[in-house]
């Protein structure tokens, strides 16, 4: 399949947690609910006569005990920077960067900084691993900063 959801019969489109699909690694299943809406919409539309490429970030989240852990991007190998930022509250969240570039985030009761963290990575705004790492520099500042 392609990144616009076309089969190997172009006239057919799949999506859903059940496809692989180009990713920027390779081919990928992801099994979840948001993914299989999302890429849903852009088949359809497609199938109907659009011309958009999937290319959404992945999300999970899951709750332990008294944690909420989520997750969004595609991890790397080997990323330029990992940086770790200490939140109120127990929190915490950690970013991976290849160049500038915010690729992965995951945390740990971090609801607000991960929706931030997902806008930084739509955008592609150029990230500071310093300024990610200091927990003064909201990330709301960020977004708005280098918009």
């Amino acid at each position: 399949m392609d990144d616009h959801g076309r089969t190997s019969d172009p006239t057919i489109f799949a999506a859903g947690d059940c496809t692989r699909f180009p990713g920027p690694h390779g081919p990928v299943r992801l099994e979840n609910w948001r993914h299989a809406q999302e890429h849903g919409a852009i088949a359809g539309r497609n199938a109907a006569g659009g011309d958009v490429a999937y290319n959404v970030a992945p999300s999970f989240w899951s709750e332990q005990y008294d944690m909420y852990i989520q997750g969004m991007g595609w991890p790397i190998a080997q990323p330029s920077a990992r940086v770790r930022r200490p939140l109120g509250s127990g929190g915490t969240i950690l970013f991976e960067l290849d160049g500038a570039q915010l690729v992965y985030a995951a945390g740990i009761n971090a609801q607000r900084d991960i929706a931030l963290a997902r806008r930084l990575m739509e955008r592609r705004i150029t990230l500071d691993a310093g300024e990610l790492a200091d927990a003064g520099k909201p990330l709301a500042a960020m977004l708005k900063a280098k918009a």
